[in-house]
């Protein structure tokens, strides 16, 4: 094997190494992005839910909304 061939080969095994490190840290960020992103739809979820069930908080958004005095009200024949 000649000195220039030693060193492509070397310079090539250096490059994979170097790959493998990227694509393992691309993988863990992935999992990471994955398990945050589902953490917060959880959040999401979950207020949601407790918003729909409170009784308190709708009858004050619906009193809002039907009211009289709300001129920015909901008109589906303005759309």
């Amino acid at each position: 094997m000649t000195g220039l061939s030693r060193q492509m080969t070397q310079f090539a095994t250096e490059i994979n190494q170097q790959l493998a490190l990227i694509r393992d840290d691309l993988a863990t960020c992935n999992e990471r992005l994955s398990r945050l992103e589902s953490q917060a739809s959880c959040s999401e979820e979950l207020q949601r839910k407790r918003r729909q069930k409170n009784p308190k908080i709708a009858e004050a958004v619906h009193r809002l909304h039907t009211s009289n005095s709300n001129f920015s009200c909901y008109d589906p024949r303005q759309v």
